[in-house]
């Protein structure tokens, strides 16, 4: 999950109508799903990977599948 104006209108609507705040859903939503990092992504994580990945530093790198989820998902694939 990703910090994006879309998870922002959902979460902030659904703290509404639990009397919530906006951090308690994202808590919530972080325990139910077990996202290891406790958080949710930024956007810009995403960026920084594929510039990463358009740059001279990544010539070497061929096929690969790279899970970014906050450690979400448990397995390699």
């Amino acid at each position: 999950m990703y910090h994006t104006a879309f998870v922002s209108d959902q979460l902030n609507a659904r703290a509404r109508e639990n009397g919530t705040t906006f951090e308690e859903e994202v808590s919530r939503f972080v325990a139910t799903w077990n996202i290891a990092a406790k958080r949710f992504g930024d956007p810009a994580e995403v960026g920084a990977m594929v510039a990463m990945l358009c740059s001279q530093f990544a010539g070497y790198i061929v096929g690969q599948s790279i899970v970014m989820d906050g450690g979400a998902t448990r397995s390699t694939f």
